[in-house]
C-alpha cells in the first residue's frame, strides 16, 4: 500500500512533463533574433577552408596522384558544401638543386559549379571534398612540397589553407 502514492506521484510527474513539452535550450527568441539580423533567415555559406592532414601522394597503377581532401566550414564551424572554384597549387618547399624554394610545380582548377560536380567530388563520409589530381611524373613526390588550396565561392570572399604534403609510399 505504501508504493501507491510513489507510483501515482511518478505518473503525475511524467504526465505533467508530457503536457508542458520541451523548451529550446537556447532560450526563447534566440532564433528570432538571428532571423531578424539575417533578413530572410540564416543561409549556411563557407567562411573557412581546411586541407585534411590525410592529404598525400599516392601511386595508382604506376600513375602518381595527389589525393587531396578539403573541407569547407560555415559560420558555426560545421562542414558545408558550396559552389565555386577550387584552385590547388603545389610548391617546392625544400632545398633541391636547380629548383628554388617556392617555385610553382603544379596547379589545378576544379569547378564545383554543378550538382554533378558536387556528386563527383563530395565525400559524405568525411563531409569534405576528395580530389585525385594527376601528376606528370613522380618527381614532385620525392621532394618537400607545400600545397595551397584556394576556394572562390560563387558569392563571398575567397579563402585558403596551406600545408606540407607527405609521401604515401
Amino acid at each position: 500500500m505504501e508504493n501507491k502514492p510513489t507510483i501515482r506521484g511518478v505518473f503525475a510527474l511524467v504526465c505533467s512533463l508530457l503536457l508542458v513539452g520541451c523548451v529550446d535550450a537556447k532560450g526563447p527568441g534566440a532564433d528570432t533574433a538571428a532571423s531578424e539580423r539575417d533578413g530572410d533567415g540564416w543561409q549556411p555559406t563557407p567562411v573557412a577552408l581546411r586541407i585534411y592532414p590525410s592529404t598525400r601522394f599516392v601511386n595508382e597503377a604506376g600513375t602518381p596522384l595527389l589525393e587531396a581532401r578539403v573541407e569547407l566550414f560555415d559560420e558555426m564551424g560545421d562542414s558545408t558544401k558550396a559552389s565555386g572554384l577550387l584552385r590547388f597549387e603545389l610548391f617546392a618547399a625544400g632545398q633541391v638543386p636547380g629548383i628554388e624554394v617556392g617555385r610553382l610545380l603544379y596547379s589545378w582548377d576544379i569547378a564545383l559549379a554543378t550538382l554533378e560536380d558536387q556528386r563527383r567530388y563530395y565525400d559524405p563520409i568525411t563531409r569534405g571534398y576528395l580530389l585525385r589530381l594527376r601528376l606528370e611524373s613522380a618527381e614532385a613526390t620525392r621532394r618537400q612540397v607545400r600545397l595551397r588550396v584556394t576556394f572562390q565561392p560563387a558569392t563571398g570572399q575567397r579563402m585558403s589553407d596551406e600545408q606540407p604534403v607527405r609521401l604515401a609510399w
